[in-house]
């Protein structure tokens, strides 16, 4: 499966009136996008909250700020950001990190069984056969390990 990557604005910084050397004014003029991205890949999900400055308007391409749709920013965002392929490349290691971190629990503590948690698959780790220790889950439930 394929990392799905989403985008969502979550705050903007406006310039009440923008005025160029020109002495063209722009009302609202977005300065900068606070925004989120995520990435989600097999039921794990990871996002960073990156801020991209836009470039000036220019009188031919003003779009007022009533008229702008989250996609029409976004896209601004996209186009300007020099930093995209860095946080995608960021969030795919992410991704790979939280698979390569898995394990699978098929035994439970309150099934009340005796000797040790069972877990049948482990991917990422090495060393770990043949060892006694917890795993402190994220949770907070140790898992035996053994």
């Amino acid at each position: 499966m394929s990392i799905v990557y989403t985008s969502k604005i979550n705050s903007l910084v406006i310039n009440p009136t923008y005025t160029d050397a020109s002495g063209n004014a722009y009302p609202y003029t977005i300065l900068k996008v606070n925004w989120v991205y995520t990435a989600t890949k097999n039921g794990f999900r990871h996002s960073i909250h990156p801020q991209t400055i836009l470039e000036k308007p220019m009188n031919s391409e003003f779009v007022h700020y009533d008229s702008l749709t989250e996609t029409e920013i976004l896209n601004w965002v996209f186009s300007t950001d020099v930093w995209i392929e860095s946080y995608q490349r960021y969030l795919k290691d992410k991704m790979d990190e939280l698979a390569e971190n898995v394990i699978t629990v098929t035994s439970f503590h309150w099934e009340k069984e005796t000797g040790t948690t069972g877990i049948t698959e482990q991917t990422g780790a090495t060393g770990v056969t043949g060892q006694t220790g917890t795993i402190q889950g994220p949770t907070g439930i140790k898992i035996l390990a053994g």
